[in-house]
């Protein structure tokens, strides 16, 4: 995200962006400590490192992580993000925006702010959504509210830190990510005279060789990502409803970052007879072995994680 950041909006916007979230994160997690009692920490993620178990090779094990969880967690969210900035670029003339005094300002900083705090966007596919808008008109600081909030929060996850944490930890983390937003991007709209970022979305017309070759190898990568989901998801076996089962897969959707695989494997290991939980983020598979499964009761515990499992 932040060498995305550096490529659409300049340097200087990458490292205030990185400096925002590290501010804000370690200010949230303070008034939590100081706010909230001392809770009792989640049992340790016993899938953490599945795949070092599953090689005994670690460059292997650094190429699958690479690709099977890191990048399939992004790769068709960066696709709609480009395409989302590719229709904003073409319908909004260039500067329209900085014509309208609702996009401008405290105001605009707090529509964005209404408008991302809802919506899940993902952190690499904001960036050249952001882009696309600033080139438009919108000042800076407004398009970083909109990078810090909306990658930040979303139903689902309100809705789970809710059920996990309570209602005050919901209140600073929600607190704390408008707060923080909104006075972080009005310090960014200070700092720069004319409240713009240095876009540089047209920048790179002749690129060096080692960059087409990279663009090449990571659209390859994302096709065979594409292509490997929809081949698992046709040879996934049908799964009885009601049969009790010693190995059952589920399709889960809503998954979208490795803290999203926590939630899940936590929901299920926290079952009377699941003995192991294998998710693969990219296809949104979770595998699950046990004694006497029964696909209902592990959906509606990853329904309560706030996700939803669905049938093929």
């Amino acid at each position: 995200s932040v060498l995305v950041s550096a490529a659409f909006l300049g340097w200087p916007f990458a490292i205030f962006k990185l400096a925002a979230a590290f501010v804000s994160g370690v200010i949230g997690g303070s008034l939590v400590d100081r706010l909230t009692g001392n809770e009792e920490a989640g049992r340790a993620d016993s899938g953490r490192y599945e795949h070092w178990r599953s090689t005994n090779s670690r460059l292997v094990a650094v190429f699958r992580y690479a690709i099977f969880d890191i990048l399939a967690a992004i790769d068709l969210w960066l696709i709609v993000g480009v395409l989302l900035a590719a229709a904003v670029t073409t319908a909004i003339p260039a500067d329209y925006l900085q014509g309208l005094a609702w996009t401008q300002g405290l105001g605009g900083m707090l529509l964005v702010l209404a408008i991302s705090l809802p919506l899940y966007v993902c952190t690499t596919s904001s960036v050249p959504i952001a882009a696309s808008l600033i080139a438009a008109g919108m000042p800076a600081g407004t398009a970083l509210v909109f990078l810090m909030a909306g990658p930040a929060t979303n139903v689902a996850t309100i809705g789970a830190v809710y059920r996990a944490l309570g209602a005050r930890v919901l209140g600073l983390y929600l607190g704390t990510v408008i707060v923080a937003s909104v006075s972080l991007g009005m310090t960014f709209d200070f700092l720069l005279d004319d409240g713009r970022a240095d876009v540089v979305l047209h920048a790179h017309e002749t690129g060096a060789w080692w960059e087409t070759a990279s663009a090449l190898l990571l659209l390859g990568l994302m096709a065979f990502l594409i292509g490997r989901r929809g081949w698992q998801r046709l040879a996934a076996k049908p799964v009885s409803l009601t049969n009790a089962e010693r190995d059952l897969t589920l399709h889960v959707e809503g998954m979208t970052c490795q803290h999203c695989v926590t939630n899940v494997r936590r929901a299920l290991q926290s079952l009377n007879g699941v003995e192991q939980v294998a998710v693969d983020l990219g296809s949104g598979t979770v595998r699950v072995r046990g004694g006497r499964l029964r696909r209902e009761e592990l959906a509606g515990a990853v329904s309560g994680a706030g996700y939803r499992v669905v049938d093929l």
